[in-house]
């Protein structure tokens, strides 16, 4: 097997981009499963970014490696990607200047982020919901 010296991709965009993705999935699904959550053609979903927190309000059941790396996920994109700066130094504590640090992804890091993603319910119909909403579309 040959060595590849070569400097290893940079993963943090694709991290950006995961936790959007699983952030919007968690709340939808937490949103499909209470449509009382629409009112006024608004949504309440919750406020959180935390995604281990929004997993288990979508009640989807997640291994430790998934709370591991959806831990790391939230922290690199809270803190590189929504709010490079805090606005209270108790929330600002023990998070490294060296983003990349925390998180230093791998290819597998990747592959357990992607087969986390796959077992996401990909179809409304697959979806544990109380009821299903009708969305006029003419109001939207």
């Amino acid at each position: 097997m040959a060595i590849i010296d070569a400097v290893p991709p940079d993963f943090q965009p694709a991290c950006l981009l995961y936790d959007y993705a699983l952030e919007s999935l968690f709340k939808g699904i937490v949103v499909a499963k209470d449509p009382s959550m629409i009112h006024d053609l608004k949504l309440a979903v919750p406020t959180t970014h935390a995604l281990v927190a929004l997993s288990k309000e979508a009640d989807f059941s997640i291994t430790s490696t998934d709370e591991d790396n959806l831990d790391r996920l939230t922290v690199i994109t809270t803190w590189s990607g929504r709010y490079p700066v805090a606005r209270d130094i108790q929330k600002w504590h023990g998070v490294p200047l060296d983003r990349a640090a925390i998180f230093p992804l791998s290819i597998r890091s990747v592959a357990e982020i992607q087969e986390l993603v796959a077992r996401i319910p990909q179809e409304p119909e697959n979806l544990p919901l109380a009821t299903r909403p009708s969305i006029n579309a003419g109001r939207i």
